[in-house]
């Protein structure tokens, strides 16, 4: 398996292009890329290939090859268990896609998946710190401003005991002030952020190369010289620390050299805090690493800031003088403009060359005015933090004492509820006790009352096997009813038209003279066959609506055409001609449009309805009307008359089965009830207007 995977660790490297170095440029790159390649073909071992690959990532300058090296190492180092290998590779994975959002967000997961080892804790932050760094860097001001005060008043209420959240809470809120002020505040937070690094024990120099990094230079522009370099010692200190690193790990190539050049340089400018062997050794730094790189030796030839940082500290006024006119003319920096003005003043002063002095004097006394406004302005920010802070503070305190008084409450409530409560099982052991005896009296008694309870469910299991011999003969007369009822419904409805046929065929043979008398004689038998009829079909309509065996045939249809059958069935055919009585169907002639239900069972509704108006109104109107509700698709018919109406409190019971409220009246009390049923057969409901008075209104409503 180690075999397999070195072999395609090379073949990987094999196709990676040469792309150059950012160390070293032509033949000295390609010829150590090459050497590198031929090593890591003879590779035996999971280390050597594992370094040679870490020195192909520093030396390859393309960004996506370096990228693809980079998770070739992770992938074989993960798989090998080598964690420390696997940390160092996500760090500088970290490094070159410190501006990708996504990219740490899936580096930073890959560090919370990882087991433990020394290094996850200290990579895991780093990568924290880059996120911040990308975060705050993306926010506008109001956002930095509205978060500042939160922050500052998070990290004084000091409730973070985590020592990695608070180094990540003390960074997130160096980056925001920085954004507003460079002032005394920035610094006090970034001394404080640099006294909880020193007491951790990071092994990598990583979190510090980025802390120092940012705050060497803010201590440096306030003019901090002995606190910046004190920094910047602690800044090569990790830069030494990051070197031993990667030499343990093939990178051996990795350019550090800029760092160092910009850390002894910047010393230089501090030279009011070196003492003279100091400035000497750091000159000579910067010399030598000039003699070793060309893009180092090609700054300081044109900036010439070390040279220049170092005649002034060794007193070398007449170099110093030309130097400074020189880079003057060149620089349009602020903050080297600044500085080179301030020495230029001081260096022609002490030279008595007044004329340089006084226009050196004057461009500088502009940038300390533009310096004081920047300075005032860094501080009126600074106050208002601070003010703001001090409101948090204060609102905090007030939510303590809120919290505090609110806490001796529930206390006092609490010890109330225990003296409560011990009184409570005192008074409970007390009963308790007397309890027990009544037990076991009780206890006594509940044996033989569990002897007779025992008797009874013998008993009852007796009378429950009775019960059940019971409902099943009830269930078979039951059948048998239903099956008598629909027998002779079916058999009496055949002589039932019979005798009406028979009785009219009867008046219809006799001479006219006696058929006149006769004929009122056949209509008692028509009316009274056809009372037996209805009661007959409602009878069956019951049986089977109770059963849930009527079924309903949905069709298209004219709700006129359901109307005007209902009408003509009630009235046309009716033998009784009540000339006080007047009909109105649609007295508003709504159009008509077409529904889609069972036009006979609604028919049979309204011919309910309407036998029901007709037998109960001696005299006024009974009216059919329908209305088309197109938001709800329902149609609601209503059938009003102004008859004797519906006692108040009765409207549920006309609804009844084999209820009548006129026990005169006609009829056997199923229309109601049949009616009812059929509407909720079709979906709809029929029920009793009660706020109309002066007779009775039905109305039945169905989907449409």
């Amino acid at each position: 398996m180690r075999k397999y995977i070195y072999f395609l660790l090379s073949l990987l490297v094999a196709v990676v292009p040469v792309s150059g170095s950012a160390l070293t440029t032509g033949r000295t790159a390609i010829q150590r890329i090459d050497s590198v390649k031929r090593h890591l073909a003879q590779a035996t071992t999971y280390v050597d290939s594992i370094r040679d690959l870490n020195t192909l990532v520093e030396l390859n300058a393309s960004r996506s090859e370096r990228i693809k090296l980079g998770e070739t190492i992770y992938n074989s180092s993960l798989h090998q268990g080598d964690y420390t290998t696997t940390c160092a590779i996500i760090r500088s994975l970290a490094r070159v896609q410190a501006k990708d959002a996504a990219k740490l967000e899936d580096l930073a997961a890959r560090v919370d998946h990882m087991p433990a080892c020394p290094e996850k804790d200290e990579t895991g932050l780093y990568i924290d710190l880059l996120q911040i760094d990308l975060a705050v860097d993306s926010r506008n001001g109001n956002d930095v401003a509205d978060n500042l005060s939160k922050i500052v008043a998070e990290f004084r209420a000091d409730t973070i005991t985590d020592t990695n959240s608070r180094i990540k809470l003390l960074y997130t809120l160096c980056c925001h002030l920085r954004l507003i002020s460079r002032g005394n505040l920035l610094m006090n937070y970034y001394e404080r952020l640099d006294n909880i690094l020193s007491t951790q024990p990071f092994s990598t120099g990583a979190v510090r190369n980025l802390v120092y990094n940012r705050s060497a230079p803010i201590f440096t522009a306030n003019g901090e010289h002995a606190r910046a370099v004190a920094i910047d010692k602690k800044l090569l200190n990790s830069i030494d620390s990051l070197q031993e690193t990667n030499a343990e790990f093939g990178g051996r190539y990795r350019d550090l050299t800029n760092i160092k050049y910009t850390c002894f340089t910047r010393m230089l400018s501090n030279y009011k805090a070196l003492t003279p062997n100091e400035i000497e050794s750091y000159y000579n730094r910067v010399l030598d690493l000039a003699d070793k790189n060309e893009a180092i030796a090609a700054d300081l030839d044109s900036t010439q800031m070390a040279h220049i940082y170092y005649n002034l500290a060794i007193g070398n006024d007449k170099w110093s003088l030309e130097a400074l006119k020189r880079q003057l003319e060149k620089t349009d920096s602020w903050s080297q403009r600044y500085y080179y003005l301030s020495a230029l003043t001081e260096v022609a002063q002490r030279l008595g060359d007044r004329q340089t002095a006084g226009h050196a004097a004057i461009e500088l006394n502009q940038m300390l005015q533009d310096r004081l406004n920047n300075r005032t302005d860094e501080h009126y920010r600074e106050l208002q933090v601070i003010y703001d802070v001090k409101e948090l503070s204060a609102e905090r305190e007030e939510l303590i004492r809120q919290a505090h008084a609110k806490e001796m409450r529930n206390n006092r409530i609490a010890i109330a509820v225990v003296i409560l409560v011990l009184i409570i099982v005192g008074i409970s052991l007390v009963f308790s006790m007397r309890r027990n005896h009544q037990i076991h009296q009780i206890t006594k008694k509940l044996k033989m009352t569990a002897d007779k309870l025992r008797h009874e469910r013998n008993n009852l299991q007796s009378m429950q096997e009775e019960l059940i011999e019971a409902r099943d003969q009830a269930k078979a007369a039951d059948r048998l009813k239903t099956e008598f009822v629909n027998n002779m419904s079916h058999e009496v409805q055949a002589p039932l038209n019979a005798i009406a046929e028979y009785s009219r065929l009867i008046v219809d043979c006799i001479p006219e003279d006696q058929a006149r008398y006769l004929d009122r004689y056949a209509d008692i038998i028509d009316v009274n066959t056809k009372l037996v009829t209805t009661l007959v079909s409602d009878v069956l309509d019951v049986n089977a609506l109770e059963r849930n065996q009527m079924s309903v045939d949905l069709q298209p249809i004219e709700v006129q055409r359901i109307c005007k059958f209902a009408i003509d069935d009630v009235f046309e055919n009716s033998p009784e001609n009540k000339s006080a009585v007047k009909f109105v169907f649609n007295p508003d002639n709504k159009p008509d449009f077409t529904i889609e239900t069972d036009g006979k069972r609604v028919a049979q509704v309204l011919i309910n309805l309407l036998d029901n108006a007709r037998k109960f109104t001696e005299r006024g109107t009974i009216t059919l009307d329908y209305q088309h509700d197109t938001s709800n698709n329902t149609v609601s018919f209503t059938v009003t008359d102004t008859g004797i109406g519906i006692p108040r409190a009765q409207e549920e019971d006309i609804f009844t089965r084999f209820r009548k409220l006129n026990s005169n009246a006609k009829g056997y009390g199923l229309g109601l009830y049949i009616s009812r049923l059929i509407a909720s057969l079709l979906g709809g409901t029929l029920k009793v207007d009660s706020a109309y008075r002066t007779g009775a209104r039905f109305i039945l409503t169905i989907p449409a």
